[in-house]
């Protein structure tokens, strides 16, 4: 019993060395925020897989997940906010 619990832990800790030194990550999309909860982790840059199809995803410093946008807003520009979960957030979904 000993010996299929060390031989496990060998495994597991090949695997994880080797992720590792390819390079393999899993982002975390999300951090804890005091007032809202959670909230997209600014900064983060990698690949969202649903469904076997890879999206790349980009938040942004503000943790938007979208382009950069200037805080000023020029004239003859609308902006919508948008407010929901998951859902609207669409992380399976592209950007154009």
């Amino acid at each position: 019993m000993k010996r299929a619990a060390l031989a496990a832990a060998a495994v597991m800790l090949a695997v994880e060395l080797g992720l590792r030194v390819v390079g393999y990550s899993a982002p975390q999309w999300y951090e804890l925020d005091p007032r809202l909860g959670w909230r997209l982790h600014p900064h983060r840059h990698g690949w969202f897989i649903a469904d076997g199809a890879p999206v790349p995803v980009n938040i942004t410093p503000a943790g938007f997940r979208d382009r950069e946008h200037t805080l000023d807003k020029p004239d003859g520009v609308y902006r919508i906010a948008v407010l929901g979960d998951e859902q609207s957030e669409a992380m399976p979904v592209k950007l154009t």
